[in-house]
């Protein structure tokens, strides 16, 4: 069944969307479903307020949020399995706490993508989340497990306190990307530069990368363009912490 979320224009302000879990939702009928409670500031406001409720029982199962997208956090919150789709942009805290399951924005992504919600939670656990076009700040800070592809630019702090998984960027990395990162890789076009604690280390594996964008076309993506014809320097770090992270980088820092 794919259910699709289509929000109305004129909604002020940001609209927490964390309550309205894909796999709930799938199994609701159309009145339940307009019954979901949302927050938005202090107060609670009813989906059918915000949003046309559309069921289609002939499609494959799939949650599909349209429309005014742009104010609505945390979609994907918690996601466990499936496939979730926006169609536009999406705000702040993208895929928070995701342990599986599939995001792929059609658009912009906020900050936090694939973050910790504060500095004593963690970032997604697992799942893939794929983002056509620029995302802000703390893409996968405290990530676990995972995959995170965003076809442009990064903002700062990419990778902030990464334990394990995989972020991968078309585009540009901001400023301080792996700060503190302790496992996992961090794959980009290009880079401003990086912090004193990470060491270049040669070129990337060949091997682990094919692996990599493998999995990444199974799913129906694509890899960033000209991606296949070379192999990205290597940087190892944060040495300040663990230095069992990795930063790939294809072109020359600027």
């Amino acid at each position: 069944m794919r259910v699709e979320l289509k929000f109305r224009s004129g909604v002020q302000g940001r609209l927490d969307v964390s309550s309205l879990h894909s796999n709930l939702l799938l199994r609701m009928t159309g009145k339940e479903l307009e019954l979901q409670t949302l927050w938005m500031g202090h107060k609670t406001i009813s989906l059918a307020e915000v949003c046309a409720v559309r069921k289609h029982v002939d499609k494959q199962d799939e949650l599909v949020f349209s429309g005014e997208t742009q104010g609505l956090i945390k979609i994907g919150y918690a996601l466990t399995g499936g496939r979730l789709t926006i169609e536009g942009n999406a705000g702040d805290e993208l895929g928070v706490g995701m342990s599986a399951g599939v995001i792929h924005v059609h658009g912009n992504a906020g900050d936090w993508c694939g973050a910790n919600e504060n500095p004593n939670s963690l970032g997604i656990q697992g799942g893939m989340i794929f983002v056509d076009g620029n995302a802000g700040d703390q893409v996968g800070a405290g990530m676990r497990r995972g995959l995170i592809l965003v076809s442009k630019n990064m903002g700062k702090y990419v990778g902030a306190r990464m334990n394990a998984g995989t972020i991968l960027c078309g585009g540009k990395v901001g400023d301080h990307p792996g700060l503190g990162l302790k496992r996992g890789s961090i794959i980009t076009s290009k880079a401003n530069g990086l912090l004193p604690g990470f060491f270049p280390a040669g070129k990337a594996d060949e091997e682990w990368l094919r692996i990599c964008f493998n999995e990444i076309c199974s799913v129906g993506m694509r890899i960033p363009t000209g991606w296949l014809e070379k192999i990205p320097n290597r940087f190892t770090g944060d040495h300040l912490e663990m230095g069992k992270g990795e930063i790939l980088i294809y072109d020359p820092m600027e």
